[in-house]
């Protein structure tokens, strides 16, 4: 827990979620100023706040570690360790990452008309280039000069 708090900073995790926690804090205010009065309202919605954020991040911190099958990788990982598990965990979130990058070039592509999705016989999907498409024309040309 302690490397991975190295990584994700408290004080980071509250920078992302200052504005969160500032209408939080004004929208207890409001309620709480019903029950409380002056600087009472202030300190107990404070303190609601500081203790949703720090739940907050506790819980976040959790699902990191929950969510991660090999937890040894990553932690060698974030100390720059060159162990098995560091490279397994390495390998593992490289293809993820260049799926998801591919995956959203492809939604992009297939948006813009460039590629078509279309359905084969056997029920699968299959991406080809739209060749009339201009981008997929002007390759062409190009390939034949």
């Amino acid at each position: 827990m302690r490397t991975i708090t190295e990584q994700c900073t408290y004080r980071e995790f509250l920078e992302d979620h200052a504005a969160d926690a500032e209408e939080l804090r004004q929208e207890l205010e409001e309620t709480m100023s019903g029950i409380f009065s002056g600087e009472e309202v202030r300190q107990k919605a404070d303190d609601a706040v500081t203790t949703i954020l720090r739940n907050s991040y506790l819980q976040a911190l959790a699902s990191i570690i929950k969510a991660e099958p090999e937890i040894q990788g990553l932690i060698d990982t974030y100390k720059g360790k060159e162990t098995a598990a560091a490279r397994r965990y390495q390998e593992r979130t490289r293809k993820a990452l260049v799926r998801d990058v591919l995956d959203e070039y492809i939604e992009e592509a297939v948006a813009n008309g460039e590629i078509i999705k279309e359905v084969g016989e056997d029920g699968r999907e299959i991406l080809r280039f739209n060749e009339y498409h201009p981008k997929y024309q002007r390759k062409v040309r190009e390939l034949e000069e």
